[in-house]
């Protein structure tokens, strides 16, 4: 398998995408936005119903598709129309059922001073 140094980046492709689309159907709609499907980056799209994520991902000779289906409630899915790129935490709040913008949230501390 290629694997990459870096971990990729996170993009989610905001408004309502079909999800009787495959590989090639979402590939294209990338490059409809003038998004690059081949860059390090997982590609995140969910359904009308939004009880349904696909993320696509190419892994160097081919692409991945992982489905992702909530049993219970939907996910917290941005309204506007575009790709927004999220953070690895984001997206666990995402799958967790929270909302990707935190009202309240101290962040990571980057400085580890003692003082």
């Amino acid at each position: 398998m290629y694997r990459r140094e870096e971990k990729p980046d996170i993009y989610l492709i905001t408004g309502p995408t079909d999800f009787r689309c495959g590989i090639n159907s979402l590939v294209v709609r990338l490059k409809d936005m003038g998004i690059d499907p081949f860059e390090n980056a997982l590609y995140v799209f969910c359904c009308r119903s939004k009880d349904s994520l696909k993320i696509l991902y190419w892994g160097g000779s081919g692409f991945w598709l992982a489905q992702y289906r909530l049993e219970k409630g939907k996910f917290r899915w941005l309204k506007e129309n575009g790709a927004v790129g999220i953070t690895y935490k984001q997206m666990e709040w995402l799958l967790d059922g929270l909302d990707i913008i935190q009202k309240t949230y101290n962040g990571d501390v980057k400085q580890r001073v003692i003082i």
